[in-house]
């Protein structure tokens, strides 16, 4: 069994540089209680990996402070196609869990491929934890995934 915490940014300044957006001052504090709430949940995390896009990589961080967990940003999560974000999780090696931040809409297109559900489009800092009955992570299909409560 390998499980996702997949979780969209927080919310984030509307500029025109779509790359360098900065999140707002209520998505930090969005992506500060997730990370506590993750904290006091005992959530058992592997690894968080993120987009490299600023407000990605800032919800990640803000998540990963209270948990003590370090960031491994990837530029290939940054407006990914369902196939790249799919092609991401097979790639990694040695982990159970997962926490991967990134953007609409292939956090929801993941979701919905994982999970077989039909949601619209996450909303900022949102998190579902999807678990999928497989050894390691080059073997996830999809539709196998059940949503858990977090």
């Amino acid at each position: 069994m390998v499980t996702l915490y997949l979780v969209r940014h927080a919310e984030a300044e509307a500029t025109p540089a779509d790359f360098d957006r900065e999140l707002t001052p209520y998505g930090k504090e969005q992506a500060r209680n997730l990370g506590n709430y993750l904290k006091t949940r005992e959530i058992p995390l592997d690894k968080i990996i993120c987009s490299s896009a600023v407000r990605a990589l800032t919800t990640a961080k803000l998540i990963a402070a209270p948990l003590g967990h370090t960031v491994h940003p990837d530029p290939a999560i940054y407006n990914a196609s369902l196939d790249t974000l799919v092609q991401t999780l097979k790639n990694i090696n040695s982990t159970s869990s997962i926490l991967l931040v990134g953007h609409n809409p292939g956090v929801t297109l993941l979701l919905n491929y994982l999970a077989d559900t039909t949601e619209e489009s996450l909303s900022p800092c949102s998190l579902r934890i999807i678990e999928l009955p497989a050894d390691d992570w080059s073997s996830i299909t999809a539709h196998s995934g059940q949503i858990k409560a977090p």
